[in-house]
């Protein structure tokens, strides 16, 4: 009765490691050392554990989940949880584009090709002390530079004003990862 009570504490703890690494989040795929940003790492990702299985929860009430031959369920409510919020996500139609505090946050973009000829320019050994601009003469708001970037995409965008604050998060996590998407920067 004990090693099998033990047995059952082991396999939940093997199941919420597949949810973490091949069959979820991949997270042998950060390849982090750090203890404390891998602590953190950790504390996300229980959390959208979390969120999927009560996500497969919801799901399965909905449409209960196939029970297979030898009496188990074909997927996991992690799975079941984790496949829906992906088609959430996907199918996100407007796209959702989340703004910097309520979007009145000044920006002026570069221009890709002014900065690479300011480069040029600067390893050219007659150009001693040139200045160059690389920056756009305009200059946009966060709102106006999305709905832009949202028209040039054939898209009419849901804009979602976001706290500074909560900005912070998901970026501390996203420079843990190898190529970050976005910075606290």
């Amino acid at each position: 009765h004990y090693a099998l009570a033990r047995y059952r504490q082991r396999w939940t703890i093997e199941t919420m490691f597949s949810s973490l690494k091949t069959k979820g989040f991949n997270l042998e795929d950060t390849h982090l050392t750090n203890t404390d940003k891998l602590s953190t790492l950790l504390a996300v990702l229980g959390l959208a554990v979390a969120l999927s299985v009560k996500t497969g929860v919801a799901a399965a009430q909905r449409r209960p989940i196939p029970i297979k031959k030898h009496g188990r369920r074909a997927w996991s409510l992690f799975a079941l949880g984790l496949s829906a919020l992906r088609k959430i996500f996907a199918a996100a139609n407007p796209p959702v584009f989340p703004l910097f505090g309520c979007g009145q946050t000044q920006l002026q973009p570069a221009h890709v090709e002014d900065v690479a000829d300011g480069i040029a320019r600067r390893c050219r050994p007659a150009s001693p002390g040139c200045a160059t601009s690389s920056v756009s003469p305009r200059i946009y708001t966060n709102r106006s530079l999305l709905e832009v970037i949202a028209r040039r995409l054939g898209k009419k965008p849901l804009l979602v004003p976001m706290p500074f604050g909560l900005w912070r998060a998901p970026a501390y996590v996203a420079e843990m990862l190898p190529q970050p998407s976005i910075t606290r920067n």
